[in-house]
């Protein structure tokens, strides 16, 4: 397995993990004192990078993704 495989794996447990625990009222929490993104708007944003990663990087699995989103 290569070192990026390995390190998106991880990524993707951990990010699992945080949302097993997470409450949807808990998405709705900012610690910025300046109107900042809520956790769930952080959540969204990683979504949508990811996605358009996946989009320029294997263009079949992102057709597939989002059919099925």
């Amino acid at each position: 397995m290569s070192p990026l495989t390995e390190a998106w794996q991880t990524s993707s447990r951990m990010n699992l993990l945080i949302l097993k625990e997470l409450k949807n009222e808990d998405l709705q929490h900012s610690l910025s004192t300046r109107g900042g993104r809520t956790i769930g708007d952080q959540l969204l944003h990683i979504h949508k990078t990811r996605m358009q990663w996946l989009e320029f990087a294997d263009k079949n699995l992102y057709a597939e993704i989002k059919k099925n989103e």
